[in-house]
């Protein structure tokens, strides 16, 4: 009696799963990117130099000979070495605002009033969290311009017991202290959701899930494994 009792609680169970996924409401990507707009445009358009970045110049002569190159990490403080410059503030600056300020220092030392300079910024390696019911749950790196797409794919795709319309984006680009969570639907292809470093991604198991886990524990010993699982399977988990 106590083995029946306990099956009847496993399809309580589920029935309620069902339920609460049915009553499951999601952000629509276009919504989240909207609202983001502005972090994105100036990431992508004006860009700010950052602690960890790796930046680099070469200036060239009126002949087009290179004169020199010089690299240098940003540290902590914003600042870095960079050839005779050195304790340069560039946290912040912008690549047209280094260029600029590179150029002022670089007259007097090639004696010309417009030397050639080309800048190059490598920013410091950022990551994707993804967390649950993905194949290789864990950091994915982050690259600009990534939609959510590409980082389930780089996590080896979904399992079979995921809950795709179950998914979190946690959201903490504008206050680590108070993020952004939404509800996101990975079905949803009306529009890329573009990603921010530091975001991370829950996915959820889907209510077979559970009931496999649920059973492992209070089924088998009823139900033979080889019968039960074959009953699931052919019901298209």
């Amino acid at each position: 009696m106590r083995r029946f009792h306990r099956l009847s609680i496993v399809s309580l169970v589920a029935v309620l799963g069902m339920i609460l996924v049915g009553c499951a409401s999601t952000t629509p990507p276009g919504e989240i990117n909207a609202k983001y707009q502005s972090v994105f445009d100036a990431r992508w358009n004006q860009y700010q130099i950052k602690e960890g970045d790796t930046v680099t110049f070469t200036f060239y002569g009126e002949d087009n000979d290179d004169l020199g190159q010089s690299a240098g990490l940003l540290l902590p403080d914003g600042r870095v070495d960079l050839f005779f410059l050195n304790n340069l503030l560039l946290q912040g600056k912008t690549i047209p605002e280094f260029e600029k300020l590179i150029a002022e220092a670089m007259k007097d030392e090639v004696g010309e009033d417009n030397p050639d300079i080309r800048v190059q910024v490598e920013p410091r390696e950022q990551e994707i969290i993804m967390f649950g019911q993905f194949t290789r749950p864990g950091p994915v790196p982050f690259r600009e311009k990534m939609i959510l797409r590409e980082a389930i794919a780089r996590a080896g795709g979904v399992r079979i017991t995921s809950r795709p319309w179950g998914a979190t984006l946690r959201r903490t680009y504008l206050d680590p202290s108070k993020p952004d969570v939404y509800n996101i639907d990975l079905d949803d292809e009306s529009m890329g959701l573009f990603l921010l470093p530091g975001d991370t991604i829950e996915l959820e198991p889907n209510i077979w899930a559970r009931v496999i886990e649920i059973s492992r524990e209070y089924i088998f010993g009823i139900i033979p494994q080889q019968l039960y699982y074959g009953a699931i399977y052919s019901a298209g988990v």
